[in-house]
């Protein structure tokens, strides 16, 4: 069985009320998305503190991975204390 499509042709001002109609729904899709995100991102990081809370120690060596290549003081506490030679 083979159907057979017809293009059909709205009213400008029909036409445009589609697309907006199609646009504000993409919008709301994509908030959604967003806001999806970040609540995951959120227990995310909620669990990510849990953790380091029952893991002190974990805390420290994830502080210590994240730290930029090239250190060459490392002194917790003090603001000034990380130095990163120069080039």
């Amino acid at each position: 069985m083979h159907i057979q499509h017809q293009q059909l042709t709205l009213p400008g001002e029909v036409q445009q009320a589609v697309d907006r109609s199609l646009a504000a729904s993409a919008a709301v899709s994509e908030a959604q998305a967003k806001v999806a995100q970040a609540k995951a991102e959120a227990e995310a990081d909620r669990a990510r503190q849990d953790g380091y809370d029952k893991c002190p120690a974990c805390a420290e060596i994830e502080k210590l991975k994240s730290l930029p290549q090239g250190i060459t003081v490392y002194a917790p506490g003090n603001p000034q204390s990380v130095v990163v030679p120069s080039r």
